[in-house]
């Protein structure tokens, strides 16, 4: 059966404020803040869709800070009412601190800055956070577009939420004394990105997350072998989508971009970003018989599109939201190891004759008789098992194509 994606919940967001006033480091030293380097939390939780309605349609006084929409008093992450800790976030003041530039705004360098409540001083922690921020105007702009702000925070925070109360359900069979454990240890448990707070103000909405320290993954392919491709980095990016399809959530843009090394070593996680596309993936009432997403549009990167994302162009096909993950997946394990794209980056369309060819069951064969490159790719570069299992997951016809994940674990662990 083909349904439309049941929309996300309304995600809460906190009013922002800033301050000029000091804070104190872990010697204790005083440290003056000015020109409003800190993101406070300020006045009751709302919802993102109330103040994005305020944005587009500003009250006739201008005074966003008086509008009734903002008395919900919804929850948010970091409020601090059960902890007795509160939170703010400090733009790093070094010369780096402009992290990179996003679709609708920048992304920062942060800090994480703690108080208990009726402390007259803020703590400087040693915990790092990313802030992107994104001004309303471009968000406006941008109204309609495939990716929005909206979905992003929403699907956060229902990935937060699942995992929540994945977490309360066991701690039912062991006597509920577990500790809520945080939004970075959540996520290097996950390999998923959560949020660690959303605020706005008049003129940007701020979204912030845990910093991850290693870059892209696209950045770092050239240091990765392809055992270390195998049994560090496939099997962290397949418990991710575990996640991802456990929470009914379909991401529609996984790429080597959109993976992001937070640590290093043996400690060094790959984590899931960047949820502006990602849909809720239709379900039956009886909760586990999963339906096919009615096509709205394609989206994505072409490069990594499957077949059927990239033939609602024209023909409105429905589409598996865990095949089309995990299509794009196989495509970053390629490219990681082959250090070069199947087919050279060109359309998933029939009428390539590589695209054809391959995604017809030949992968193997082509890749070692001609390779994308023209000049095969020997076993030094790639491996039969690697090849096999690529094959299997690259096929245009869902109906061939390898889309468990069970499947592509024991494949991967031969």
């Amino acid at each position: 059966m083909v349904r439309q994606p049941p929309p996300f919940s309304d995600p809460p967001i906190c009013r922002r404020a800033t301050f000029n006033g000091i804070v104190r480091g872990n010697d204790d030293q005083a440290i003056a803040i000015t020109n409003g380097a800190v993101l406070l939390q300020s006045g009751s939780h709302t919802t993102y869709d109330k103040v994005y309605r305020s944005a587009k349609n500003p009250p006739a006084n201008g005074n966003h800070a008086n509008d009734p929409d903002d008395n919900d008093d919804d929850d948010g992450d970091n409020d601090g009412d059960d902890t007795g800790i509160e939170y703010a976030y400090l733009f790093e003041p070094s010369q780096d601190t402009h992290l990179c530039d996003a679709q609708l705004g920048k992304v920062y360098r942060g800090r994480v800055l703690r108080r208990r409540v009726g402390d007259p001083y803020w703590r400087l922690t040693s915990e790092r956070c990313a802030i992107k921020v994104m001004p309303w105007a471009k968000i406006i702009e941008r109204e309609g577009r495939t990716e929005n702000p909206r979905n992003e925070i929403a699907a956060m925070y229902h990935m937060r939420a699942y995992y929540d109360s994945t977490l309360r359900n066991d701690n039912n069979t062991d006597g509920g004394n577990a500790t809520i454990p945080t939004a970075r240890e959540v996520m290097r448990e996950t390999n998923i990105i959560m949020p660690l707070d959303i605020l706005y103000d008049d003129t940007n909405l701020y979204s912030i997350m845990p910093m991850c320290d290693g870059g892209e993954l696209y950045d770092a392919v050239s240091n990765f072998t392809e055992e270390a491709c195998l049994t560090k980095i496939m099997p962290q990016i397949l418990n991710g989508l575990e996640w991802l399809q456990r929470a009914k959530i379909c991401h529609r843009d996984i790429s080597l971009e959109n993976f992001m090394l937070d640590g290093e070593g043996d400690e060094m996680k790959v984590i899931i970003i960047d949820f502006g596309m990602a849909l809720q993936i239709p379900y039956e009432n009886d909760g586990t018989t999963r339906n096919l997403i009615a096509a709205p549009h394609r989206c994505g990167k072409i490069a990594y599109m499957c077949p059927e994302i990239y033939d609602q162009f024209d023909l409105s096909v429905p589409f598996d939201g865990h095949a089309a993950d995990l299509w794009p997946t196989a495509i970053c394990m390629f490219t990681m190891i082959a250090g070069i794209h199947p087919w050279m980056q060109t359309s998933p369309s029939t009428l390539y004759d590589c695209y054809r060819y391959m995604s017809q069951g030949h992968l193997s064969t082509i890749c070692r008789n001609l390779g994308p490159n023209g000049h095969g790719l020997d076993q030094s570069v790639i491996s039969d098992t690697s090849l096999d299992l690529l094959q299997r997951m690259l096929r245009s016809k869902l109906s061939d194509r390898l889309i468990s994940l069970e499947q592509i674990r024991a494949l991967l662990n031969r």
